[in-house]
C-alpha cells in the first residue's frame, strides 16, 4: 500500500463491523452462553456473516481496483 491509498467508507465500514462483532462474540456471549440452559440458537449469525462477507469482498475489489 502506498503513500497516497487512502481508506473508503466502504472500507472504515467493514474494519467497524468486524471490531464490533469480535467484541459481541467473545465479550457479550460469554457471558449471554454462560448464563443460558439449554442449546444456544446464533439466529444473529444468519445477519452478521453475510454483512462481514459482503463488506470484505467489497473492500478487497475497492482496494485491489486502484
Amino acid at each position: 500500500m502506498n503513500k497516497n491509498t487512502k481508506f473508503t467508507i466502504v472500507q472504515w465500514l467493514t474494519i467497524g463491523l468486524v471490531i464490533l462483532y469480535l467484541l459481541w462474540e467473545f465479550i457479550i456471549l460469554t457471558s449471554w452462553k454462560e448464563n443460558t440452559k439449554g442449546p444456544l440458537l446464533r439466529i444473529d449469525l444468519i445477519v452478521i456473516y453475510p454483512l462481514i462477507l459482503i463488506g470484505i469482498v467489497v473492500s478487497l475489489r475497492q482496494f485491489f481496483k486502484k
